[in-house]
């Protein structure tokens, strides 16, 4: 019975996009924007969030290795429509997140699934490597060079002024 539901919702998810790109094509031949711009990064967001929701329905820990690549493709097509959005400004900025979205994928796969303690190396690498990489990106700009500087001051008074037990 769950597998029916599932597999109506997934149908009916690839449906409702057809539909919808069907008809933004037909009013983008009235209309002189390119309407494939803002589509095609639904090619990866959709069937991310196809598998994250059969993932859900299902909620069995034996199918979290479909969170991988759907937390991938979540990651991905949010992070291409915000630069689709922002005409690709901060690209130079944030392209670590390209490292960061497959320690998200695996990060799912280990808090849904098994909880196998091997995953915390992979995760660990990807995450370190994206967040320097980022931090260091943020800090040549003025406002997240000033947001990492609060940072970095909060951390330090909370290290100066906890509470020893």
């Amino acid at each position: 019975m769950e597998v029916v539901k599932i597999k109506n919702l997934n149908k009916m998810i690839y449906g409702l996009l057809f539909l919808a790109i069907g008809v933004l094509l037909i009013f983008g031949v009235f209309d002189d924007k390119n309407i494939w711009e803002y589509i095609w990064p639904l090619f990866i967001l959709i069937p991310g969030l196809s598998m994250e929701i059969d993932f859900f329905e299902k909620k069995n820990s034996n199918d979290a290795g479909e969170l991988v690549p759907a937390g991938i493709l979540i990651i991905l097509g949010t992070f291409f429509y915000f630069n689709i959005f922002t005409d690709f400004r901060y690209m130079d900025i944030l392209w670590p997140i390209f490292i960061l979205a497959p320690a998200f994928g695996l990060f799912q796969l280990y808090f849904f699934g098994k909880r196998e303690r091997g995953l915390f190396v992979p995760i660990g690498i990807l995450s370190v490597i994206g967040l320097i990489f980022l931090l260091t990106n943020l800090t040549t700009t003025e406002v997240g060079g000033a947001l990492i500087g609060f940072i970095f001051i909060l951390m330090g008074l909370l290290i100066l002024f906890k509470r020893r037990k």
